[in-house]
């Protein structure tokens, strides 16, 4: 998250208008959209068929990938796409959906460092296009948090139907304070690396 925000902070260094690119626009922006993704991404959960719907292993989940998510979404989405899109010259209607892509394969890339079942070619390529999901709401909302709060929903079903899977949801079914709070820390840093890095006075 950190290294993330300090690469925005370059960006932002040469270009003022690169936060917005990557997300960082008005409060205002992201009190509309942070709801909007919660929304959406109960729906795809939800129509995904969800693996549980007990509220306390959706919160569980959610706390676990969330650390995960908000370092994916400013990577490859924040950071890589917004360079996709300030440094390749051509119409936005053509370079929006390049940028999707490059955004997506760096998201199912990453995931071969990842432990198994996600780290084979087979998942790789289904996350990579699950991702372009991501890179819709990211465009469309044009702000990070909100794109964090949709995105981790997407690994919320993988973790919750792993876990069905294995028959293991009974530990999920009570709050698990060290994942609240590990997520909640997350979030801690990602405001404070936006406030005083990449939207820092002296970038």
């Amino acid at each position: 998250i950190v290294a993330a925000a300090l690469a925005l902070r370059l960006f932002a260094s040469a270009d003022p208008a690169a936060r917005a690119v990557a997300g960082f626009g008005s409060a205002t922006r992201t009190a509309l959209w942070v709801p909007l993704g919660i929304v959406a991404g109960l729906a795809l959960y939800f129509g995904q068929g969800a693996p549980s719907t007990d509220p306390v292993v959706i919160v569980n989940a959610y706390a676990q990938v969330f650390v995960v998510s908000a370092a994916e979404v400013l990577v490859c989405w924040a950071v890589a796409a917004s360079a996709v899109l300030r440094s390749v010259r051509g119409p936005k209607w053509l370079m929006i959906p390049v940028a999707a892509v490059v955004a997506s394969a760096l998201f199912g890339l990453y995931h071969f460092a990842h432990s198994p079942p996600f780290n084979t070619v087979a998942m790789v390529a289904f996350l990579g296009a699950v991702g372009l999901l991501t890179s819709m709401f990211f465009f469309l909302s044009k702000d990070v948090y909100a794109t964090i709060v949709f995105h981790n929903f997407l690994g919320v079903f993988g973790v919750v139907q792993a876990l069905a899977a294995q028959d293991q949801l009974a530990g999920f079914q009570s709050l698990q304070a060290p994942l609240i709070a590990t997520a909640l820390l997350a979030l801690g840093v990602l405001v404070m690396a936006d406030r005083f890095l990449v939207r820092s006075k002296s970038a």
